[in-house]
C-alpha cells in the first residue's frame, strides 16, 4: 500500500487550481490539473459539482484506492480577480455559466450577478469537503510549504518555482470593471465573502484607497 497521501486540490474556476498543480509538482507531487495524476488532482469540480474531475468520477477514483489517507486543499483567490479573469479568459463569463448547470442559486441570475454568486456558492461548497488546508493562492509557496513540513511531507523542490498569475494587469481589469448590473444583495455576499478570506472588500488593491 501506498504511504503518501494523495492530495486533492479544489477552487472556483481562475483561482489558482492550474498553478497549484505546477506547485505541487515543484515540490515532488504528481498532482495534474483537471485530470488524475498520480498523487492527486486539482480542479474547480475536484470536491464539488459532480464534473468530470471530480474524485467520484471514474477517472479519479483510483488515486485512493490504495492510499490510507488523503489530504483536501481548497485555494481561494482574490474573488475581484476571479470575476474578471473569468471573463477576460472566457469572455462570456464561462466558468459562472458552467457552475449554473450546477446549483440553483446560481442558475437564476445572469452576466455580473451570476459570477458573483458562483465564486460565493462555489467556496462556500468546497469550504464543506477541503478542512485540511484553506490558502490563499497569492501566499500559496510559502504556505504550502510550511503545511507540508509539518505534516512530515517534505520532499524538497525540482526545477524553478512556477510564477503566479497575480500582477498589474489583474488590477487594472478590477479597477475598471463595472458592478453596475449586481444587485445589493450579491454585492454583500461578495463583500462578506472578501472579508472571510483576507481580501479587501472593495474593487481596489487597498493602496489608492478608490471605493467600489
Amino acid at each position: 500500500m501506498n504511504e503518501e497521501p494523495a492530495f486533492v486540490i479544489a477552487g472556483h474556476g481562475r483561482s489558482g487550481t492550474k498553478y497549484m498543480a505546477l506547485l505541487m509538482g515543484h515540490f515532488g507531487y504528481a498532482v495534474l490539473h483537471e485530470k488524475a495524476g498520480r498523487d492527486g488532482v486539482s480542479a474547480m469540480d475536484a470536491l464539488v459539482g459532480g464534473g468530470k474531475h471530480s474524485v467520484t468520477h471514474k477517472d479519479g477514483r483510483f488515486l485512493f484506492k490504495e492510499r490510507p489517507w488523503t489530504k483536501t486543499i481548497h485555494v481561494v483567490r482574490n474573488p475581484w480577480q476571479v470575476i474578471q479573469s473569468d471573463f477576460g479568459a472566457i469572455g462570456t463569463y464561462g466558468v459562472a455559466n458552467a457552475v449554473a448547470g450546477w446549483y440553483e442559486e446560481v442558475a437564476g441570475s445572469r452576466g455580473i450577478e451570476r459570477v458573483i454568486r458562483s465564486v460565493v456558492v462555489v467556496n462556500t461548497k468546497i469550504a464543506e469537503f477541503a478542512s485540511d488546508l484553506v490558502m490563499r493562492v497569492e501566499e500559496s509557496p510559502v504556505v504550502v510549504e510550511k503545511w507540508l513540513r509539518e505534516y512530515g511531507l517534505w520532499k524538497g523542490t525540482s526545477g524553478q518555482l512556477p510564477s503566479t498569475m497575480v500582477g498589474h494587469k489583474d488590477q487594472r481589469m478590477i479597477d475598471e470593471a463595472d458592478y453596475g448590473g449586481a444587485s445589493e444583495e450579491a454585492m454583500d455576499m461578495l463583500k462578506t465573502h472578501c472579508r472571510k478570506y483576507g481580501y479587501p472588500d472593495n474593487h481596489c488593491c487597498g493602496s489608492c484607497g478608490k471605493p467600489l
